[in-house]
């Protein structure tokens, strides 16, 4: 019997957590006249269903973060383009103006530099994007857990009611 109701429970759970809605909330007036023992098991579940929201949050932040990181690379990215064009302007001017061959060097070894710099921000951009997709995916496992936390907390409330109905010790 208690290998079922685990179970169903942890069916409950992957439902709950799949489908991403809130899972119904009791009244918790029916609460107040709990005893503290009787209180126990909620209050529990009220702790971690507050330490799945503030992971919820943190999961949030970091996704954030990792976005504005993207948008710093973008525009170092920017900055490189047009560092390379500006250095091509340059070479292509000493060359019409038969500028010394160091001067043409010089100003070739600065468009391989900058072009060397551009592959750098490229790749650190797909880097990049691969995070966001971490923190997106490790968003979404908080939320559910997040939700998963909440049924449980539900449960408990609603175990913590009929336990009292019935006269019984909290479970």
């Amino acid at each position: 019997m208690k290998t079922k109701l685990m179970v169903v429970g942890t069916l409950f759970a992957v439902a709950c957590a799949s489908s991403q809605k809130a899972p119904a909330k009791l009244d918790d007036s029916g609460l107040s006249h709990l005893s503290e023992q009787q209180m126990g098991p909620v209050d529990d579940a009220r702790i971690e269903a507050g330490r799945a929201h503030d992971a919820v949050s943190r999961a949030r932040a970091n996704e954030a973060e990792a976005r504005s990181r993207v948008e710093v690379a973008k525009s170092e990215r920017q900055v490189g383009e047009a560092q390379l064009k500006r250095a091509v302007a340059e070479r292509d001017m000493l060359k019409k103006a038969y500028a010394e061959t160091n001067q043409i060097a010089r100003a070739e070894a600065e468009i391989s530099a900058d072009h060397q710099r551009l592959q750098a921000a490229d790749l650190k951009l797909q880097y990049l994007d691969r995070m966001i997709g971490v923190a997106e995916s490790e968003r979404k496992a908080a939320e559910a857990h997040e939700v998963t936390i909440t049924a449980r907390l539900e449960q408990a409330k609603y175990r913590a009611m009929t336990d009292a109905e019935r006269g019984r010790r909290p479970r």
